[in-house]
């Protein structure tokens, strides 16, 4: 009689007593002083609940008849035979194989001489050698605690080359997400645009469980070219099995990861990931929302509509546009062509909130060009002005507030450039009379072309409001 209980993961063999089927094979030769025929009988699968279980009852786990089912919480399955009157050379091999077709385990016994021992033992797949005789009990199996494949397996039991037998059995999960469902989209369209509507959370269980679920969520969001990356900090609380709670995500944005677990039978359980996406809308109503916030974020400056017409080239007044993130096509915040350094309606510097809510972003985008942009602007002037001084002892007056505006939309947009010629304005000198000069101001369509392009275009939209 074979007892070997052998390594627990994946590999575990054991000792039964009592057959639930037989197939008789012949014609083999036996050791010394065995004369009759060799048989395999068909045990059949097995699952161990605990380890506990499987340990104290010497391997006599449940039966997984009648529907040969096993569950993500149990400690292993394993595929019993027993092996009469061997002969040297018989070898005896399990295969499990996955949901997907794929091999997952392959092992196999050989009966063996030992002359060391002199006697017959068998030899494993890892090369190990156990005690044997003309009859022994085999079982190979796998550990299926948190087994991430779940679905119907199938295991083939060899004896040599013939094919003793091909069983289907299931591993199903113990705890399983309910809501929200794999590859779900959530959109921010509640609350001016910047909420999403109630987003379901619930786990259940096989029965008996009464634990709680322990839920950690984990938002990630990058920009195309990895220009921006955010990872949240895991978002966690509890339920009940098949307690259902709402939440809602605002002004965030991006692929939302769901676990969820459950202690079973003394091991931490988890449930299969879900993950879904929380994106933006496609359009944010211009007339009746967008062009009201960006009036009244200017309002009281020289050009009330400015904004406006700065949205329009900046993003085409789009917060969101559409692309193919995390494999959703849909409407994720729009980027600046260098993969996302500027983001959103108003093309800023990007941070989680200026690209996911479009308040923030256009809160941010008016504070900027008011803020850092003009006070850029007003020092290139100031170095122009000090230019003209210096070489033609002249003294440029100072520009209006239009004018500082237009400085302030080339300093905003692409075709910025810190030097001092390359600004929206520069000035030309026009000789005079004993050798002096006077100078003006001029727009400077020769050395920053795009700049002044840009500036006509954004006047030529806040015209028209």
């Amino acid at each position: 009689m074979l007892l070997s209980m052998g390594s627990m993961n994946p590999v575990m063999h054991g000792v039964i007593s009592e057959p639930d089927q037989q197939i008789m094979r012949g014609g083999r030769s036996h050791p010394p002083g065995v004369i009759s025929p060799l048989s395999v009988e068909l045990w059949g699968l097995r699952r161990c609940v605990t380890e506990t279980e499987y340990v104290e009852s010497e391997g006599y786990c449940s039966t997984m008849s009648p529907d040969n089912l096993a569950y993500t919480s149990d400690y292993s399955v394993v595929y019993w035979i027993n092996v009469r009157n061997p002969a040297p050379g018989d070898r005896f091999t399990w295969k499990y194989y996955r949901p997907d077709g794929v091999l997952y385990a392959d092992y196999y016994w050989e009966y063996v001489w030992v002359p060391e021992w002199g006697i017959y033992g068998f030899v494993t797949e890892d090369g190990s050698i156990k005690i044997g005789g003309p009859w022994a009990a085999l079982y190979v199996g796998f550990r299926t605690t948190n087994m991430p494949y779940v679905g119907q397996w199938r295991v083939e039991i060899y004896e040599n080359q013939d094919l003793l037998t091909s069983e289907n059995f299931s591993i199903l999960p113990s705890v399983w997400i309910a809501q929200p469902d794999e590859g779900q989209e959530y959109i921010l369209s509640e609350n001016n645009y910047r909420t999403t509507t109630s987003i379901p959370f619930r786990a259940d269980t096989i029965p008996g469980v009464t634990n709680p679920i322990n839920w950690s969520l984990r938002l990630e969001y990058r920009t195309t070219g990895g220009q921006f990356v955010y990872y949240g900090d895991p978002e966690t609380f509890s339920t009940q099995p098949f307690e259902q709670v709402n939440r809602v995500y605002e002004a965030l944005g991006g692929l939302l990861t769901i676990n969820a677990s459950a202690l079973i039978n003394g091991t931490t359980i988890r449930a299969t990931p879900v993950k879904i996406a929380i994106t933006g809308v496609s359009q944010i109503p211009e007339e009746q929302v967008l062009f009201p916030r960006l009036l009244y974020l200017y309002a009281g400056k020289p050009t009330p509509s400015l904004m406006i017409g700065l949205a329009f080239v900046e993003s085409s007044y789009l917060q969101f546009s559409r692309m193919t993130k995390y494999e959703y096509s849909s409407y994720w915040p729009r980027e600046s062509y260098d993969g996302g350094s500027h983001i959103g309606l108003m093309q800023v510097e990007t941070q989680m909130d200026r690209a996911w809510d479009w308040l923030e972003n256009t809160r941010y985008g008016e504070w900027w060009f008011t803020g850092e942009k003009a006070s850029i602007a007003l020092d290139r002037e100031q170095a122009i002005r000090s230019e003209a001084q210096r070489f033609y002892k002249y003294r440029l007056p100072q520009l209006g507030p239009v004018e500082h505006e237009n400085m302030t939309l080339v300093c905003y947009g692409e075709h910025a450039s810190s030097v001092v010629n390359r600004q929206y304005y520069y000035y030309e000198a026009i000789p005079l009379p004993k050798g002096k000069y006077e100078c003006r101001w001029i727009v400077n369509y020769t050395r920053n072309p795009g700049g002044v392009d840009y500036v006509r275009r954004v006047r030529e939209k806040a015209d028209q409001h």
